[in-house]
C-alpha cells in the first residue's frame, strides 16, 4: 500500500519528460478561460500558464539557470500586465496582456516540442507532450486574436463587434481543427490570414508529429 501510494505521489513530482503534470494545468487553464474570461478567471489563467511553461522547460530538461531566468523575466512580465490590466480598463492594456499570454505560450510550446520530437521510444508521456502542444497551438492564436481584436482599429470578427475570450478560443480551435462551423468568421485581411497560419498549422501538426510518434511506437514493436 506504501509503495503504491510512493509511486502515485512520485508521478506529481517535476521531472523530465513529465507532460503529463504540463497537460493537466493546460485542461485546467482552458477551463477556467472558459467559464467567462472576466479579470479574476483570466489573471488565474495567467498563473497556471507561468507554471505550466515551468513544468514544460524542467520536463524538456533544460537547465536550472534558463528555467530560473525564464521563471523570473516571465512572472516580472505578468505581474506588470496585471497592474496595467486593473488600473487602466481599456483595449489596448487588454491587447497587451494577450500579446504576454502569446509569448508565454509559444515558449511552453517550443519547450514541449523540443524535447516530444526527440524521443526515440513512445510512452504514455510522449502522448501526453503531443497533446498539450496541440492545445498550447489553440490557446496560442486564441490569444493571438485577442490581441488583434483589443489593439486593432478595425473590428476583427464580422458577428461580433467585441468578441469574448470563450469565443476567441472557440474560433481558433474549430479553425486549429479546420472544423470550420462558419457561425464566426474574421472581417479583416489580416485575421484571415492568421486563421489561415492556424489552419495549416493544425494540418501541419497531425501530419508531421502525429506520423512520427505513429511511426516511433510502430518502430518499437517491430523490434520486439
Amino acid at each position: 500500500m506504501r509503495l503504491a501510494v510512493r509511486r502515485a505521489l512520485t508521478q506529481l513530482v517535476p521531472g523530465v519528460d513529465r507532460f503529463g503534470l504540463v497537460l493537466g494545468l493546460l485542461v485546467l487553464s482552458y477551463l477556467v478561460l472558459a467559464l467567462g474570461g472576466s479579470s479574476a478567471p483570466r489573471i488565474l489563467e495567467g498563473s497556471f500558464a507561468l507554471v505550466a511553461l515551468w513544468l514544460a522547460l524542467h520536463a524538456s530538461a533544460a537547465g536550472p539557470r534558463v528555467r530560473l531566468w525564464a521563471a523570473a523575466m516571465l512572472l516580472a512580465a505578468f505581474l506588470a500586465v496585471v497592474v496595467i490590466t486593473q488600473s487602466v480598463a481599456d483595449s489596448t492594456a487588454r491587447g497587451l496582456g494577450e500579446l504576454w499570454f502569446v509569448v508565454v505560450f509559444l515558449l511552453t510550446l517550443i519547450a514541449v516540442l523540443r524535447r516530444v520530437l526527440i524521443h526515440q521510444e513512445v510512452t504514455l508521456e510522449t502522448i501526453y507532450g503531443a497533446l498539450s502542444a496541440y492545445l498550447l497551438l489553440g490557446m496560442m492564436f486564441g490569444s493571438m486574436y485577442g490581441a488583434m481584436a483589443d489593439l486593432g482599429d478595425q473590428q476583427l470578427f464580422e458577428q461580433v463587434a467585441e468578441p469574448s475570450v470563450p469565443l476567441r478560443q472557440y474560433f481558433s480551435f474549430t479553425t486549429l481543427t479546420t472544423l470550420g462551423y462558419g457561425d464566426v468568421t474574421v472581417a479583416t485581411d489580416i485575421g484571415r490570414a492568421v486563421a489561415t497560419l492556424e489552419a495549416i498549422c493544425g494540418q501541419i501538426f497531425l501530419v508531421t508529429l502525429i506520423a512520427r510518434l505513429v511511426a516511433n511506437f510502430a518502430g518499437r514493436r517491430s523490434t520486439r
